[in-house]
C-alpha cells in the first residue's frame, strides 16, 4: 500500500469517525491572472452555465473507493457549488490562456460570438492516489445553433501530496488542460473567421 493511499484512507476513516470542532471548505479559483489583451468584440468569448453529474451536485469532495462506489466527504466541501466553482475556474483559465477577458456575464450572453458550453461526468479523486476528470465540451457560435467544435475529454493526475488539500491541487490542474484544449480550438475557429471572412462552420 503506498503512502498516499495509505494517508488518504486515514483521512476519510476520521471523516467517517467523531467530526472534528471545524469543516474544511474549498475553492476553486486560478492563482494565474490573466495577460493584458483586446479582443474585437466580433470574438468576443463566454462561457455558459457549467453541468455536472448528479453524484457531484452535493457539497462533500468525492473519493472513489471501489469500483461504481464512491464516498462523500462529510468535512472536507466545496465552499460553493461545484459548477459554479468549475465555471469561474475555466474562465479564469481560458482567460489567461487566450490572453484577453472570457465572459460569465449571462446578461451579455447575446452579445458572445463563441458561447463554450462544458458538462462534467467524473470529478473525484481515487484511493490510488489520482484525480480523475471527465467531460464533454462543445463551442457554439452566434452564427449557429449547433455545435461547430465539441469532443469528450478524459484524463487524469497523480496528486503531488495526500489528503484533500492535493485532491484539489490535482483536480484544478485537470481543469488547466481541459482549458487549454477549449482555447486551442477557439484559436483556430477565430483564425479561420478571420482568413476567410465568412462565418465558422463544421470542417
Amino acid at each position: 500500500m503506498t503512502k498516499t493511499l495509505l494517508l488518504l484512507l486515514v483521512t476519510i476513516a476520521a471523516g467517517c469517525a467523531s467530526p472534528p470542532q471545524e469543516t474544511t471548505r474549498y475553492l476553486l479559483r486560478s492563482e494565474s491572472s490573466t495577460r493584458a489583451g483586446v479582443i474585437p468584440d466580433a470574438n468576443l468569448v463566454g462561457i455558459a452555465q457549467v453541468r455536472v453529474a448528479t453524484y457531484l451536485d452535493q457539497p462533500g469532495m468525492i473519493v472513489e473507493t471501489a469500483p461504481r462506489e464512491v464516498h462523500s466527504a462529510r468535512l472536507n466541501i466545496w465552499a460553493e457549488p461545484l459548477s459554479e466553482g468549475v465555471r469561474h475556474y475555466l474562465r479564469s483559465a481560458l482567460s489567461r490562456d487566450l490572453g484577453y477577458q472570457v465572459s460569465d456575464e449571462n446578461a451579455s450572453r447575446n452579445q458572445w460570438s463563441y458561447e463554450v458550453q462544458v458538462e462534467i461526468n467524473e470529478f473525484h479523486g481515487t484511493l490510488s492516489g489520482e484525480a480523475r476528470l471527465v467531460a464533454a465540451w462543445s463551442i457554439v457560435t452566434s452564427a449557429s445553433s449547433e455545435p461547430v467544435r465539441g469532443l469528450h475529454h478524459s484524463d487524469s493526475e497523480t496528486l503531488s501530496e495526500p489528503g484533500y488539500a492535493g485532491l484539489v491541487d490535482a483536480q484544478t490542474r485537470l481543469l488547466d488542460r481541459l482549458a487549454a484544449r477549449i482555447a486551442g480550438a477557439l484559436r483556430e475557429l477565430q483564425a479561420h473567421r478571420e482568413l476567410s471572412g465568412i462565418d465558422d462552420s463544421i470542417d
